[in-house]
Protein backbone atom coordinates (compact mmCIF):
# COMPACT_ATOMS: atom_id res chain seq x y z
CA UNK A 1 0.00 0.00 0.00
CA UNK A 2 0.90 3.44 -0.57
CA UNK A 3 1.91 6.07 2.46
CA UNK A 4 -1.78 7.97 3.63
CA UNK A 5 -1.66 11.35 1.95
CA UNK A 6 -3.38 13.06 3.97
CA UNK A 7 -19.69 43.50 26.58
CA UNK A 8 -21.70 42.42 28.56
CA UNK A 9 -24.97 41.04 27.71
CA UNK A 10 -27.88 41.96 29.80
CA UNK A 11 -29.21 38.30 31.45
CA UNK A 12 -32.74 38.90 30.06
CA UNK A 13 -31.99 39.51 26.72
CA UNK A 14 -29.59 36.51 26.79
CA UNK A 15 -32.37 34.66 27.86
CA UNK A 16 -34.74 36.05 24.78
CA UNK A 17 -31.73 34.79 22.53
CA UNK A 18 -31.85 31.58 23.48
CA UNK A 19 -35.45 31.39 24.00
CA UNK A 20 -35.78 32.29 20.03
CA UNK A 21 -33.39 29.02 19.46
CA UNK A 22 -31.09 30.41 17.10
CA UNK A 23 -27.56 28.69 16.15
CA UNK A 24 -26.28 32.17 16.30
CA UNK A 25 -27.40 35.78 16.54
CA UNK A 26 -25.83 39.04 15.30
CA UNK A 27 -25.61 41.00 18.20
CA UNK A 28 -26.83 44.33 20.22
CA UNK A 29 -24.54 46.25 17.75
CA UNK A 30 -25.97 44.86 14.91
CA UNK A 31 -29.69 45.09 13.14
CA UNK A 32 -30.69 41.63 13.37
CA UNK A 33 -30.83 40.44 9.71
CA UNK A 34 -33.23 38.03 7.59
CA UNK A 35 -31.04 34.92 8.48
CA UNK A 36 -32.38 31.54 8.74
CA UNK A 37 -32.36 31.14 12.39
CA UNK A 38 -31.65 27.49 12.98
CA UNK A 39 -28.85 27.27 10.34
CA UNK A 40 -25.30 27.41 10.90
CA UNK A 41 -22.80 30.05 11.06
CA UNK A 42 -22.86 32.45 8.18
CA UNK A 43 -18.96 33.35 7.73
CA UNK A 44 -18.28 36.42 6.28
CA UNK A 45 -21.36 38.12 7.04
CA UNK A 46 -23.63 40.45 8.78
CA UNK A 47 -22.95 38.31 12.09
CA UNK A 48 -21.00 38.95 15.59
CA UNK A 49 -19.28 35.32 15.64
CA UNK A 50 -20.92 34.94 18.73
CA UNK A 51 -23.77 31.57 19.45
CA UNK A 52 -26.57 31.07 21.29
CA UNK A 53 -25.46 27.25 22.05
CA UNK A 54 -22.42 25.46 23.49
CA UNK A 55 -20.08 24.07 21.91
CA UNK A 56 -19.69 19.97 22.30
CA UNK A 57 -16.76 18.71 23.90
CA UNK A 58 -14.01 17.83 21.23
CA UNK A 59 -13.55 14.30 21.63
CA UNK A 60 -13.22 12.86 17.90
CA UNK A 61 -13.88 13.12 14.56
CA UNK A 62 -17.25 11.65 14.03
CA UNK A 63 -16.66 11.51 10.36
CA UNK A 64 -14.37 12.97 7.27
CA UNK A 65 -15.30 13.57 3.79
CA UNK A 66 -12.32 13.37 1.23
CA UNK A 67 -13.31 16.52 -1.10
CA UNK A 68 -9.61 16.01 -3.24
CA UNK A 69 -11.43 14.88 -6.08
CA UNK A 70 -14.32 17.78 -5.60
CA UNK A 71 -12.36 20.63 -5.59
CA UNK A 72 -9.49 20.51 -7.61
CA UNK A 73 -7.17 20.05 -4.91
CA UNK A 74 -7.96 23.23 -2.24
CA UNK A 75 -9.91 23.92 0.86
CA UNK A 76 -13.25 25.85 -0.20
CA UNK A 77 -12.89 28.97 0.97
CA UNK A 78 -15.63 28.85 3.32
CA UNK A 79 -18.63 26.09 4.10
CA UNK A 80 -22.59 26.57 5.06
CA UNK A 81 -24.43 24.54 7.37
CA UNK A 82 -28.41 24.40 7.06
CA UNK A 83 -30.98 23.73 9.80
CA UNK A 84 -30.59 19.97 8.52
CA UNK A 85 -26.96 19.82 8.77
CA UNK A 86 -26.54 19.44 5.56
CA UNK A 87 -23.44 21.42 4.45
CA UNK A 88 -22.74 23.72 1.37
CA UNK A 89 -20.14 24.84 -0.19
CA UNK A 90 -18.27 26.21 -3.83
CA UNK A 91 -15.41 24.12 -5.16
CA UNK A 92 -12.49 25.32 -7.70
CA UNK A 93 -14.61 23.84 -10.22
CA UNK A 94 -17.45 26.41 -9.44
CA UNK A 95 -20.14 23.97 -8.34
CA UNK A 96 -22.11 24.06 -5.62
CA UNK A 97 -21.38 20.98 -3.17
CA UNK A 98 -23.93 19.32 -0.48
CA UNK A 99 -22.85 17.15 1.83
CA UNK A 100 -25.01 15.60 4.52
CA UNK A 101 -25.47 15.36 8.28
CA UNK A 102 -23.31 12.11 8.14
CA UNK A 103 -20.50 13.58 5.64
CA UNK A 104 -22.26 11.45 2.31
CA UNK A 105 -22.28 13.80 -1.07
CA UNK A 106 -25.54 14.85 -1.44
CA UNK A 107 -24.84 16.64 -5.11
CA UNK A 108 -23.11 19.05 -6.88
CA UNK A 109 -24.14 21.47 -9.02
CA UNK A 110 -22.91 23.65 -11.67
CA UNK A 111 -24.91 26.90 -12.89
CA UNK A 112 -24.89 28.82 -16.40
CA UNK A 113 -23.28 31.97 -14.29
CA UNK A 114 -20.37 30.87 -12.66
CA UNK A 115 -20.27 31.30 -8.92
CA UNK A 116 -17.47 32.84 -7.28
CA UNK A 117 -15.07 30.37 -4.95
CA UNK A 118 -14.47 33.12 -2.48
CA UNK A 119 -18.74 34.05 -1.42
CA UNK A 120 -20.04 31.44 1.37
CA UNK A 121 -23.74 30.65 0.62
CA UNK A 122 -25.92 32.84 2.47
CA UNK A 123 -29.52 31.30 3.92
CA UNK A 124 -32.19 33.43 4.23
CA UNK A 125 -35.29 33.16 7.17
CA UNK A 126 -37.60 32.17 3.98
CA UNK A 127 -34.95 29.06 3.68
CA UNK A 128 -33.62 30.00 0.33
CA UNK A 129 -29.98 29.86 0.02
CA UNK A 130 -28.24 32.90 -1.80
CA UNK A 131 -25.14 32.19 -3.77
CA UNK A 132 -22.88 35.01 -5.32
CA UNK A 133 -22.08 34.39 -9.08
CA UNK A 134 -19.86 36.68 -11.36
CA UNK A 135 -22.93 38.24 -13.00
CA UNK A 136 -25.16 38.31 -10.88
CA UNK A 137 -27.02 36.42 -7.57
CA UNK A 138 -28.95 32.60 -7.32
CA UNK A 139 -31.60 32.03 -5.00
CA UNK A 140 -31.56 28.16 -4.99
CA UNK A 141 -33.23 25.44 -2.66
CA UNK A 142 -32.14 23.12 -0.34
CA UNK A 143 -31.98 20.79 -3.18
CA UNK A 144 -29.73 23.62 -5.35
CA UNK A 145 -32.48 23.88 -8.00
CA UNK A 146 -32.48 27.61 -9.35
CA UNK A 147 -35.67 29.93 -7.52
CA UNK A 148 -34.70 32.84 -9.17
CA UNK A 149 -31.44 34.39 -11.01
CA UNK A 150 -30.22 38.11 -10.43
CA UNK A 151 -29.57 39.32 -13.71
CA UNK A 152 -28.29 42.19 -13.60
CA UNK A 153 -26.37 42.40 -16.90
CA UNK A 154 -22.22 42.45 -17.85
CA UNK A 155 -22.67 45.70 -16.20
CA UNK A 156 -22.76 44.31 -12.29
CA UNK A 157 -19.89 42.11 -11.57
CA UNK A 158 -19.92 40.55 -7.79
CA UNK A 159 -17.23 39.06 -6.09
CA UNK A 160 -18.31 40.00 -2.15
CA UNK A 161 -19.74 37.99 0.14
CA UNK A 162 -23.65 38.68 0.96
CA UNK A 163 -25.51 40.57 3.48
CA UNK A 164 -28.82 40.12 4.88
CA UNK A 165 -30.93 42.72 6.04
CA UNK A 166 -33.76 42.62 8.25
CA UNK A 167 -36.33 42.69 5.78
CA UNK A 168 -34.72 40.53 3.65
CA UNK A 169 -32.34 42.83 1.57
CA UNK A 170 -29.32 41.62 0.07
CA UNK A 171 -26.41 43.87 0.02
CA UNK A 172 -23.20 43.31 -1.80
CA UNK A 173 -20.36 45.17 -3.86
CA UNK A 174 -20.60 44.79 -6.81
CA UNK A 175 -18.40 46.83 -10.44
CA UNK A 176 -17.47 49.82 -7.45
CA UNK A 177 -21.04 50.58 -6.31
CA UNK A 178 -22.76 49.06 -3.16
CA UNK A 179 -26.30 47.48 -3.85
CA UNK A 180 -29.04 46.22 -2.84
CA UNK A 181 -31.08 43.44 -4.25
CA UNK A 182 -34.32 42.71 -3.44
CA UNK A 183 -35.57 39.17 -1.61
CA UNK A 184 -36.95 38.11 -5.47
CA UNK A 185 -33.47 38.85 -7.42
CA UNK A 186 -34.09 42.28 -8.81
CA UNK A 187 -32.54 45.07 -8.08
CA UNK A 188 -33.16 47.68 -5.43
CA UNK A 189 -30.83 50.30 -5.99
CA UNK A 190 -27.01 50.97 -6.12
CA UNK A 191 -24.60 53.76 -4.59
CA UNK A 192 -23.84 56.91 -6.45
CA UNK A 193 -20.36 56.31 -4.87
CA UNK A 194 -17.70 54.28 -5.96
CA UNK A 195 -16.31 51.77 -4.24
CA UNK A 196 -13.46 49.38 -5.42
CA UNK A 197 -13.94 46.21 -5.30
CA UNK A 198 -13.77 44.45 -1.92
CA UNK A 199 -12.93 40.76 -2.56
CA UNK A 200 -14.07 37.82 0.23
CA UNK A 201 -15.76 40.90 2.30
CA UNK A 202 -19.17 41.80 3.08
CA UNK A 203 -20.96 44.74 4.39
CA UNK A 204 -21.88 45.09 8.09
CA UNK A 205 -25.37 46.47 8.95
CA UNK A 206 -25.49 48.32 12.46
CA UNK A 207 -28.65 48.08 14.80
CA UNK A 208 -29.81 51.87 13.46
CA UNK A 209 -30.04 50.33 9.38
CA UNK A 210 -25.81 51.92 8.79
CA UNK A 211 -24.44 49.92 6.21
CA UNK A 212 -20.34 49.81 6.56
CA UNK A 213 -18.15 48.77 4.45
CA UNK A 214 -14.41 48.51 3.89
CA UNK A 215 -12.48 48.77 0.38
CA UNK A 216 -8.85 47.88 0.20
CA UNK A 217 -8.21 49.15 -2.84
CA UNK A 218 -8.84 52.76 -2.15
CA UNK A 219 -7.80 52.34 1.81
CA UNK A 220 -10.74 54.13 2.68
CA UNK A 221 -14.27 52.63 4.83
CA UNK A 222 -17.55 53.56 4.10
CA UNK A 223 -20.58 54.18 5.96
CA UNK A 224 -23.95 54.32 4.33
CA UNK A 225 -27.83 55.00 4.95
CA UNK A 226 -30.54 51.85 4.31
CA UNK A 227 -31.36 53.79 1.10
CA UNK A 228 -27.62 53.81 -0.19
CA UNK A 229 -26.96 57.46 0.18
CA UNK A 230 -23.31 58.18 1.47
CA UNK A 231 -23.34 59.01 5.41
CA UNK A 232 -19.45 59.14 5.72
CA UNK A 233 -16.32 57.78 4.10
CA UNK A 234 -12.54 58.06 6.06
CA UNK A 235 -9.36 57.02 4.63
CA UNK A 236 -7.41 54.28 6.96
CA UNK A 237 -5.03 52.07 6.39
CA UNK A 238 -7.03 48.53 5.83
CA UNK A 239 -6.16 45.56 3.54
CA UNK A 240 -7.80 42.69 1.36
CA UNK A 241 -7.30 40.65 4.20
CA UNK A 242 -9.13 43.04 6.89
CA UNK A 243 -11.72 42.69 8.76
CA UNK A 244 -14.80 44.62 10.12
CA UNK A 245 -16.90 43.73 13.69
CA UNK A 246 -19.27 46.14 15.75
CA UNK A 247 -19.58 46.16 19.56
CA UNK A 248 -22.42 46.25 21.52
CA UNK A 249 -22.22 49.95 21.48
CA UNK A 250 -21.83 50.18 18.17
CA UNK A 251 -18.37 51.45 18.13
CA UNK A 252 -16.80 50.48 14.60
CA UNK A 253 -13.39 48.12 15.12
CA UNK A 254 -11.67 47.83 11.42
CA UNK A 255 -8.15 45.85 11.60
CA UNK A 256 -5.22 46.30 8.93
CA UNK A 257 -3.03 43.81 8.31
CA UNK A 258 0.39 43.90 5.54
CA UNK A 259 3.03 42.00 5.04
CA UNK A 260 6.45 42.34 7.08
CA UNK A 261 4.62 45.29 8.53
CA UNK A 262 2.69 46.03 11.79
CA UNK A 263 -0.87 45.09 11.79
CA UNK A 264 -3.37 47.71 13.40
CA UNK A 265 -6.67 47.75 15.22
CA UNK A 266 -8.57 51.12 14.88
CA UNK A 267 -11.92 51.43 17.08
CA UNK A 268 -14.08 53.91 15.67
CA UNK A 269 -17.12 55.59 16.85
CA UNK A 270 -20.43 55.52 14.82
CA UNK A 271 -19.78 58.97 13.30
CA UNK A 272 -16.23 57.11 11.64
CA UNK A 273 -13.89 59.41 14.30
CA UNK A 274 -11.13 56.88 15.57
CA UNK A 275 -10.88 56.71 19.45
CA UNK A 276 -8.19 54.45 19.50
CA UNK A 277 -5.16 53.01 17.43
CA UNK A 278 -3.77 49.80 18.05
CA UNK A 279 -0.08 48.28 17.05
CA UNK A 280 -0.05 44.83 16.37
CA UNK A 281 3.14 42.27 15.62
CA UNK A 282 3.93 42.05 11.98
CA UNK A 283 1.18 40.95 9.43
CA UNK A 284 -1.47 40.31 12.65
CA UNK A 285 -4.43 41.66 12.06
CA UNK A 286 -6.09 39.37 9.62
CA UNK A 287 -9.52 39.45 11.57
CA UNK A 288 -11.08 40.92 14.42
CA UNK A 289 -14.22 39.59 16.36
CA UNK A 290 -16.33 40.67 19.55
CA UNK A 291 -17.04 37.96 22.60
CA UNK A 292 -19.89 39.30 24.07
CA UNK A 293 -19.99 37.83 27.09
CA UNK A 294 -17.10 39.65 28.17
CA UNK A 295 -17.09 42.57 25.87
CA UNK A 296 -13.82 42.01 24.49
CA UNK A 297 -11.59 42.53 21.02
CA UNK A 298 -10.53 39.74 19.65
CA UNK A 299 -7.71 40.02 16.85
CA UNK A 300 -5.68 37.97 15.52
CA UNK A 301 -1.60 38.83 16.39
CA UNK A 302 -0.08 36.40 13.70
CA UNK A 303 0.43 33.39 15.72
CA UNK A 304 -1.00 34.96 19.33
CA UNK A 305 -4.96 35.58 19.65
CA UNK A 306 -4.85 39.01 21.55
CA UNK A 307 -7.52 39.96 23.62
CA UNK A 308 -8.57 44.10 24.50
CA UNK A 309 -10.92 45.87 26.12
CA UNK A 310 -13.41 48.48 24.11
CA UNK A 311 -10.92 51.56 24.96
CA UNK A 312 -8.11 49.36 23.78
CA UNK A 313 -6.54 48.39 27.23
CA UNK A 314 -4.96 44.76 26.59
CA UNK A 315 -6.38 42.24 28.78
CA UNK A 316 -4.61 38.49 27.37
CA UNK A 317 -2.63 37.21 24.78
CA UNK A 318 -2.43 33.58 23.73
CA UNK A 319 0.21 31.78 21.30
CA UNK A 320 -0.14 29.07 18.76
CA UNK A 321 2.36 26.90 17.83
CA UNK A 322 1.63 27.94 14.21
CA UNK A 323 -0.23 31.07 12.45
CA UNK A 324 -4.08 31.35 12.72
CA UNK A 325 -5.26 32.12 9.61
CA UNK A 326 -9.48 30.82 9.96
CA UNK A 327 -11.84 32.92 12.10
CA UNK A 328 -13.11 31.62 15.54
CA UNK A 329 -16.43 31.18 16.87
CA UNK A 330 -17.46 32.11 20.05
CA UNK A 331 -20.07 29.99 22.61
CA UNK A 332 -23.02 30.94 23.94
CA UNK A 333 -20.66 30.49 27.49
CA UNK A 334 -17.86 32.95 25.91
CA UNK A 335 -15.52 30.23 25.09
CA UNK A 336 -13.27 30.84 22.05
CA UNK A 337 -12.83 28.07 19.05
CA UNK A 338 -9.81 28.38 17.11
CA UNK A 339 -7.80 26.12 14.90
CA UNK A 340 -4.12 26.94 14.05
CA UNK A 341 -2.13 25.72 10.93
CA UNK A 342 -0.73 22.36 12.05
CA UNK A 343 -4.40 20.97 12.83
CA UNK A 344 -4.67 22.35 16.78
CA UNK A 345 -8.39 23.13 17.33
CA UNK A 346 -7.96 25.05 20.88
CA UNK A 347 -10.76 26.14 22.74
CA UNK A 348 -9.93 28.98 24.92
CA UNK A 349 -12.24 30.65 28.37
CA UNK A 350 -13.24 34.26 27.96
CA UNK A 351 -9.68 34.64 30.10
CA UNK A 352 -7.59 33.24 27.66
CA UNK A 353 -6.61 30.35 29.35
CA UNK A 354 -6.92 27.01 27.64
CA UNK A 355 -9.98 25.03 28.41
CA UNK A 356 -9.16 21.73 25.88
CA UNK A 357 -7.19 21.05 22.22
CA UNK A 358 -7.80 18.69 19.80
CA UNK A 359 -5.11 17.65 17.66
CA UNK A 360 -6.09 16.88 14.24
CA UNK A 361 -2.81 15.60 12.92
CA UNK A 362 -2.54 13.08 15.74
CA UNK A 363 -5.96 11.84 15.27
CA UNK A 364 -5.01 10.59 11.56
CA UNK A 365 -1.74 9.39 12.77
CA UNK A 366 0.96 12.02 11.79
CA UNK A 367 2.64 14.28 14.14
CA UNK A 368 4.23 17.27 13.68
CA UNK A 369 7.52 16.07 12.63
CA UNK A 370 6.40 14.36 9.66
CA UNK A 371 2.73 15.34 9.00
CA UNK A 372 0.96 18.79 8.00
CA UNK A 373 -2.79 19.98 8.73
CA UNK A 374 -4.45 23.37 7.71
CA UNK A 375 -7.63 24.29 8.43
CA UNK A 376 -10.11 26.36 6.99
CA UNK A 377 -12.72 28.74 8.90
CA UNK A 378 -15.11 26.29 10.94
CA UNK A 379 -19.00 26.06 11.46
CA UNK A 380 -21.46 24.76 13.40
CA UNK A 381 -23.95 22.37 13.36
CA UNK A 382 -27.51 22.72 15.12
CA UNK A 383 -26.32 20.38 18.16
CA UNK A 384 -23.13 22.20 18.63
CA UNK A 385 -20.61 20.17 16.83
CA UNK A 386 -17.78 21.66 14.87
CA UNK A 387 -17.31 21.17 11.21
CA UNK A 388 -13.70 22.39 9.54
CA UNK A 389 -12.13 22.12 5.85
CA UNK A 390 -8.74 20.83 6.61
CA UNK A 391 -6.10 19.86 4.15
CA UNK A 392 -4.13 16.20 5.61
CA UNK A 393 -0.66 15.23 4.24
CA UNK A 394 2.61 13.47 5.19
CA UNK A 395 5.06 16.00 4.28
CA UNK A 396 6.46 15.67 0.64
CA UNK A 397 3.36 14.07 -0.60
CA UNK A 398 -0.18 14.83 -2.23
CA UNK A 399 -2.32 16.06 0.21
CA UNK A 400 -5.86 15.05 0.73
CA UNK A 401 -8.63 17.26 1.70
CA UNK A 402 -11.33 16.87 3.63
CA UNK A 403 -14.49 17.77 5.44
CA UNK A 404 -14.64 16.64 9.20
CA UNK A 405 -16.85 16.96 11.92
CA UNK A 406 -15.28 17.48 15.47
CA UNK A 407 -17.60 16.36 18.42
CA UNK A 408 -17.82 14.73 21.32
CA UNK A 409 -19.49 11.00 20.51
CA UNK A 410 -17.31 8.05 18.81
CA UNK A 411 -18.69 7.88 14.72
CA UNK A 412 -20.87 4.81 14.55
CA UNK A 413 -19.87 3.13 10.72
CA UNK A 414 -23.03 1.89 9.43
CA UNK A 415 -23.35 -1.97 8.80
CA UNK A 416 -24.17 -1.97 5.34
CA UNK A 417 -20.04 0.00 5.40
CA UNK A 418 -18.20 -2.13 7.39
CA UNK A 419 -19.82 -5.81 6.70
CA UNK A 420 -17.39 -7.58 4.40
CA UNK A 421 -14.74 -4.50 4.12
CA UNK A 422 -12.24 -5.73 4.58
CA UNK A 423 -12.69 -9.16 2.66
CA UNK A 424 -13.80 -6.80 -0.61
CA UNK A 425 -10.11 -4.68 0.10
CA UNK A 426 -8.34 -8.21 0.26
CA UNK A 427 -9.54 -9.32 -3.22
CA UNK A 428 -9.26 -6.14 -4.86
CA UNK A 429 -5.76 -6.16 -4.04
CA UNK A 430 -5.18 -9.53 -5.36
CA UNK A 431 -6.88 -9.20 -8.45
CA UNK A 432 -5.23 -5.76 -8.95
CA UNK A 433 -8.51 -3.89 -9.44
CA UNK A 434 -8.27 -1.72 -6.38
CA UNK A 435 -8.19 2.32 -7.15
CA UNK A 436 -6.01 4.14 -5.26
CA UNK A 437 -9.21 6.08 -3.79
CA UNK A 438 -9.61 2.87 -1.73
CA UNK A 439 -6.36 2.37 -1.05
CA UNK A 440 -6.91 5.98 0.67
CA UNK A 441 -9.52 4.94 2.42
CA UNK A 442 -8.52 2.08 3.85
CA UNK A 443 -5.41 3.73 5.30
CA UNK A 444 -7.46 6.44 6.86
CA UNK A 445 -9.37 3.71 8.15
CA UNK A 446 -6.48 1.91 9.65
CA UNK A 447 -4.51 5.23 11.12
CA UNK A 448 -7.90 6.33 12.97
CA UNK A 449 -8.05 2.46 14.22
CA UNK A 450 -4.01 2.35 15.45
CA UNK A 451 -5.23 5.86 17.41
CA UNK A 452 -7.91 4.76 19.21
CA UNK A 453 -6.14 1.72 20.32
CA UNK A 454 -3.40 3.65 21.50
CA UNK A 455 -5.56 5.90 23.38
CA UNK A 456 -7.22 2.88 24.99
CA UNK A 457 -3.87 2.08 26.71
CA UNK A 458 -2.83 4.91 27.68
Amino acid sequence: MSALLLSTTSVGQANAVEEENNSFYQGQGYQNGGYQKEAGTPLFSNWSYNLTKEVNKLETVKWDFDMTSLNSKSLPFSTAVDKDDNSYFVNRNYELVSIDKNGKERWKKTYENRLSMYAAPQIGKNGVMYLVATYGIYGVNSDGEVIWESKLGSNYTFNSNLTIGEDGTLYAVSSGKLVAINPDGSLKWASAEKISLSQYKSPIVSKDGTIYIDSSSDKTLYAFNSDGELKWKKSIEISTTSHLTLTNEGKIVATYSYTNMPGKVFILNSDGETEKEIELDKSGGNFVIYNEKVNQIIVQNVKKLSSFNVDGTKNWEYEFPNTVWSHPIIDKNGTIYASSNGGLVTALNPDGTVKEVFDIAKHFGGNSGNFGVMTNNMQVTTDGNLRIPVMVSFFGADSKYLLIELGNEPAEMPDDICEGYLEDVEKQLKDGTISQEKIDEAQLRLSKTLYELSQKEQ
